[in-house]
């Protein structure tokens, strides 16, 4: 619930075209509604596992040339999701020395956040030296968001429960008020800890 975008799921299904596999026929969202939710799953997962980078690797290998790069930004730009999109064509640039589109060059790099590309494709491979901390990784995915929203994003990390908070705490259902009073206490021990699980 913390790595939020206002993505309507409904507004997926208008450009969706159907799909046959075996005899079921399948509806599939078309190539652009694609790529921005493989964008979007990779930041989800600050980009790791490096699976994530590859599915979009061969997305574009795919479909690169027949994709519409202004529908895409700018439906990234009313989503609010436009560096995400960028900064994840940038890491796939930087892995693969693929060419990031035009549209999405100049994102990047954005004032008070370094060129991020080279930054995220630095700490895909896990280094024990410098591990990646819960402070790290909320404070990375708040510089993606305007002021406004980094507030709303940090409320809704601090009083969120997520599904390690269920899985590691088992509470009856009657007690379930208390993942929810107990979340800041934990969020801030893991942190304190430079836990990796979040």
């Amino acid at each position: 619930a913390s790595f939020t975008v206002p993505l309507d799921a409904g507004s997926l299904w208008p450009s969706a075209t159907e799909v046959e596999v075996e005899g079921v026929r399948y509806a599939r969202i078309s190539r652009e509604d694609q790529l921005l939710a493989s964008c979007l799953h990779a930041w989800k997962h600050f980009w790791r596992p490096l699976q994530c980078i590859c599915d979009l690797n061969e997305l574009l290998g795919r479909e690169q040339d027949r994709l519409d790069w202004n529908a895409i930004r700018s439906r990234a730009r009313a989503l609010g999701c436009e560096k995400i999109v960028s900064t994840s064509l940038g890491v796939v640039g930087v892995l693969f020395d693929r060419e990031t589109p035009s549209a999405f060059l100049a994102g990047a790099g954005n004032g008070h956040v370094p060129p991020l590309p080279g930054r995220v494709a630095a700490t895909i491979f896990p280094n024990e030296e410098d591990p990646v901390s819960l402070l790290r990784v909320h404070t990375f995915y708040a510089a993606f968001l305007s002021p406004w929203r980094q507030v709303r994003y940090g409320w809704k990390v601090l009083t969120t429960p997520t599904t390690t908070d269920f899985r590691e705490l088992s509470f009856p259902a009657r007690f379930a008020t208390l993942y929810w009073l107990l979340r800041p206490f934990r969020l801030g021990w893991k942190t304190l800890r430079g836990r990796q699980r979040f």
